[in-house]
């Protein structure tokens, strides 16, 4: 995770990609593997991986949040509203995934 937060986004995937291979159940992973993926472009790579994340795990908070912001960026706004929704049934109490996701809906009208 370092080599995102320092935005070595190809450096990133090729940790990343090693980890989903050798903990293919790791809905962590597979989102971080989605974000760094989409910083550095590769979009429908990406988009897999939020869903796989998803699908490991369907109330993952992240993959919620990073799927919708694909969703906005890629001009599917009424997705990425389906998402908030289930966001804010999960996050029954707010969450940062939320407050971030409705940023990006704002941001984004």
């Amino acid at each position: 995770l370092i080599a995102i937060g320092a935005r070595d986004f190809q450096q990133a995937v090729g940790i990343l990609d090693t980890l989903v291979a050798d903990k293919p159940d790791f809905s962590s992973a597979w989102n971080y593997l989605g974000y760094a993926l989409r910083k550095g472009g590769d979009l429908e790579r990406s988009e897999r991986a939020y869903r796989k994340a998803l699908e490991i795990e369907p109330d993952h908070r992240g993959a919620h949040e990073y799927l919708g912001e694909l969703y906005l960026e890629t001009g599917r706004r009424a997705q990425a509203e389906a998402l908030e929704r289930s966001l804010a049934r999960i996050c029954q109490y707010g969450c940062p995934e939320l407050d971030e996701l409705r940023s990006a809906l704002k941001a984004r009208p």
